[in-house]
């Protein structure tokens, strides 16, 4: 059965009528109408002119209203993307900063610490025999008798570095000896010096001969 929308030509009331059928009673007035070929034709056309019209209105309206709303929930889907692609990246940058730190800077600082005690030690080492070793060779008993003063100065201070003096068959440390042995030297006499040293590269020794 194919219904077809008609207007009571009574009353005027809206119909649907069987289309296959030759007449049709109003179901207002009942008052019965006949339907030939040119009344049905007329009536489908206007139904489907209305409904294609509606159809295409329908169709541009929900054409519109979706592209106009999918472009910004694309948009937005890129820019949360980026957003949260952006703040991945840094967590797993920074972690791995983090991670890495440590041992890095436990490393500079055993580098620079080792340094520092490094010449820290050679700077003491230095700073002490050079007093000493600018004494070393063949001098007059005028200098060798500087040397044994700075001997004899060095051993009241330096507790952790004391100076044992050689000089012929006198071994000693104590500064009374020292300054004894200074005063047994020539002025203008020629003596050979030579220093020895501890395990830790100080000047433990002092030979005059």
């Amino acid at each position: 059965m194919k219904l077809i929308k008609m207007v009571c030509p009574s009353c005027g009331a809206k119909l649907d009528v069987d289309g296959d059928k030759k007449e049709f009673v109003c179901e207002y007035c009942h008052t019965t109408t006949l339907l030939d070929d040119g009344v049905i034709r007329v009536e489908h056309k206007i139904v489907d002119e209305n409904s294609k019209e509606k159809l295409e209105l329908f169709g541009n309206v929900a054409k519109g209203i979706g592209i106009m709303s999918i472009i910004p929930f694309i948009i937005f889907g890129i820019v949360f993307l980026v957003i949260i692609g952006i703040v991945v990246f840094s967590i797993f940058k920074f972690n791995n900063k983090e991670e890495n730190i440590p041992s890095q800077g436990d490393n500079i600082i055993e580098d620079v610490s080792e340094e520092i005690n490094k010449q820290y030690t050679e700077f003491e080492i230095n700073r002490f025999n050079n007093v000493f070793e600018m004494y070393v060779g063949t001098e007059y008993g005028m200098s060798v008798g500087n040397l044994l003063d700075e001997v004899v100065t060095n051993n009241k201070t330096e507790k952790n570095h004391i100076i044992t003096v050689i000089y012929g068959d006198k071994t000693t440390t104590d500064p009374n000896e020292i300054v004894s042995i200074k005063k047994s030297l020539e002025k203008w006499g020629e003596y050979e010096v030579s220093l020895d040293y501890d395990d830790n590269g100080f000047a433990n020794k002092v030979t005059i001969s």
